[in-house]
């Protein structure tokens, strides 16, 4: 089984941080939350069959971003 846990203070780190890097801050966060979650949608879909006998295409493509 995979957990995933995100934890942050990103309202205290966005007020130290100048009026141009809190506005790119929540661009940059989703864009490597984005990446993350393709790699690990890529790492699942590949262990599925180890996992499953035989996996049925609805449940290859189950795991969506």
């Amino acid at each position: 089984m995979l957990a995933v846990n995100v934890q942050s203070d990103i309202k205290t780190v966005l007020k130290k941080l100048s009026a141009y890097d809190s506005r790119q801050m929540p661009f940059a966060i989703a864009k490597a939350l984005t990446a993350t979650a393709k790699v690990v949608q890529k790492d699942i879909t590949t262990e599925l069959p180890t996992a499953f006998t035989s996996p049925t295409p609805f449940t290859k493509k189950a795991f969506t971003i």
